[in-house]
């Protein structure tokens, strides 16, 4: 051993890993693709609370396709944009209404 300390990820991977061709490891855009999202992934329960509080909001006629739906526990947590015909209001109590939800942060904006 030279004494130098590694210089990159890769260097300690070949170093420390048994067969790094084997393990799987994201690609650069990936990894910063999940930083700017704040990605974390969900247990089944969190899961499941996504699932239904998205649900909801389809069932109040709402496009969900740029709304992100977090969920931590039993706090969920909306972000995104929706159109200026929506109310607010039906949308949180819609989402209140789903079993499980115990806050709800509405950060959701008008476009």
């Amino acid at each position: 051993m030279s004494g130098q300390p590694p210089k990159s990820y890769d260097e300690i991977t070949r170093k420390t890993v048994p067969d790094p061709e084997g393990s799987w490891r994201p690609t650069e855009g990936q990894e910063s693709s999940a930083k700017a999202a704040g990605y974390q992934a969900l247990d089944a329960g969190e899961q499941d609370l996504h699932d239904r509080v998205r649900d909801a909001l389809i069932a109040q006629g709402i496009n969900t396709s740029r709304i992100a739906i977090e969920v931590l526990r039993d706090r969920v947590t909306l972000r995104g944009s929706v159109t200026q015909g929506t109310k607010l209001d039906d949308l949180e109590r819609a989402v209140h209404a789903v079993s499980g939800v115990g806050d709800l942060n509405n950060s959701l904006v008008f476009d």
